[in-house]
Formats: C-alpha cells, structure tokens, sequence
C-alpha cells in the first residue's frame, strides 16, 4: 500500500499533483531512479499498514494453465526454463517480507518455476495503463524472476476473495468501491497463500488495486511509482522505514526500485519450488 501526504481528501489531489511534478523535475535532472530528498514537513504521511490476504490451505494446490484471447495472449504454466534468479547483493539497502515461512525467516513466495498469470480490468485505469502495466511487470520479473506474464483483460472485479486458479487482477477504484482507498492510499497489493507442502507455502494469486484519484503528470511517472511499488507487495514485499527504497512505507522518495528493493525481490525469485 502506497500512502501519500494530505489530512483531507479534498486537499489530497492539489498536493499528490505537486509532489508529482516535483518527482518529474527530480527525475529529468538526475536519472530515473535516484533517490529523492523527503517531502517538506508540511506534507507529512501517515502510516497504514500493507494489505496482505494469506490464507492457509490443508490441501496441496495446482495451478492450471490458462488462455486468453486477447494481442496479450500467453501460455502459462509450469516454466520449462526457469528464469535466472538474479545476484542477491547483500548489504546496501532495507528490505522486508509481508510473510515468512513457518518457523524461518525464509520469505513467502511465489513458485518460482511457475509462470504467475496477471490479467488487467482497465475500468478507470489511468491514461497510458496499458505501458505502465507492462513497465511493472517486466521491472519486477526481471528484479525477481518470478515469471510473471500478461495474459488478457477481464470484467472481474473481485478483490477481496481470490484463491488458487485465479489469475492476478490489477484494476482501478476508489474509496466507495475499496474502502481501504479512503484518505491518503494510492494503491494496493497482496497475494493469497497457501501450504502447498508441509512446511512450504506459496503465493498463488494477488491483486493490485490502483486508486483513480492519483493525478497524472508528464510521462506518468509518478503514477509508475505507485504501480511499482504494489506490484512489490504483489510479490512479497513489504515497506521498510528507509527513504532510499521504493518500498518507503510513505512512497515519494524514489522512482524506481532500490538496493534494498532488490535484494529482497532476488530473495524471493530465490524460494523453493513446489
């Protein structure tokens, strides 16, 4: 969950817009990626704590392939040539973990050598959602490589109960709809698990869930961040207190994944297979 500054709703739109195009202006100057200074004291966020929906199984679960006719159309499944996971690079950066394996601090994760099937509802979706969507789901699969794949889009709208054999739904609402989009939350994410071994959980599904109100700015950039940063909540990320991560739990300060960003994500391309 991405939060940003304001104390009203009414007031929130004028200050996201003009931390917006601050990001924008930092990000010409100085690259995509660097790490911004924190917003003046007056834009002070609060603090909402990440949604993450984990439900334990008995059963074992399988994942069946699916196909969608949609120009996004792929294959998914079980992944015949794993991705490489990337080099962990310990040491320069804050990470942590929505969940933990039972009785380790071994990561909750997706099956790494399982494709992760995302299909997208673009009712409400940002101008230009259809690259930003992309854009994340290539930053995070590369950083990771969880094998996730766009696969079609979609009329469902259920984001509070997905379980096993359901795809990943990343879609647009606002408060009435999601409550927890109330007040100062730009976006949401978390995945389902279950015990798909004794002592081996995975992720199965997830959703990423974008608020409609979070204003635009040339290139979008700023809205990429905060789709970013829950599709790192999608696949296990949690936030962290350091300014220099893109997983901030106040969001603001970085355009892109950081150190600490990646070395958590390489941890969790790096969990067991089922």
């Amino acid at each position: 969950m991405m939060v940003f500054s304001g104390y009203r709703r009414r007031r929130r739109a004028r200050q996201l817009a003009r931390r917006l195009v601050e990001l924008d202006q930092w990000d010409a100057q100085h690259g995509l990626g660097a790490p911004l200074p924190p917003p003046p004291t007056r834009r002070r966020t609060s603090v909402l704590p990440a949604l993450v929906i984990v439900l334990v199984l008995a059963a074992a679960v399988v994942l069946h392939p699916t196909l969608l006719p949609h120009s996004w159309r792929e294959t998914v499944g079980v992944v015949t040539d794993r991705l490489a996971v990337p080099e962990v690079v310990t040491g320069q950066g804050s990470y942590a973990f929505l969940a933990t394996q039972p009785g380790s601090e071994a990561p909750v994760g997706y099956d790494p050598c399982r494709s992760v099937e995302v299909v997208v509802n673009p009712s409400g979706a940002w101008e230009g959602h259809e690259e930003m969507v992309a854009a994340a789901v290539e930053r995070t699969r590369q950083a990771s490589g969880i094998d996730l794949r766009l696969t079609g889009t979609t009329d469902d709208r259920e984001h509070e109960r997905r379980g096993p054999g359901d795809p990943v739904l990343v879609m647009w609402a606002d408060e009435d709809e999601v409550a927890e989009l109330a007040g100062d939350v730009a976006g949401l994410g978390g995945s389902t698990a279950v015990e798909v071994q004794p002592g081996l959980r995975h992720y199965v599904t997830g959703i990423v869930v974008l608020d409609t109100d979070v204003p635009g700015t040339a290139g979008g950039r700023g809205r990429q961040a905060v789709m970013d940063h829950e599709f790192g909540h999608l696949v296990g990320l949690g936030h962290v207190d350091d300014p220099g991560e893109l997983m901030h739990h106040a969001g603001g300060h970085r355009l892109g994944y950081g150190p600490g960003d990646r070395e958590g994500l390489a941890r969790l391309g790096a969990v067991p297979c089922r």
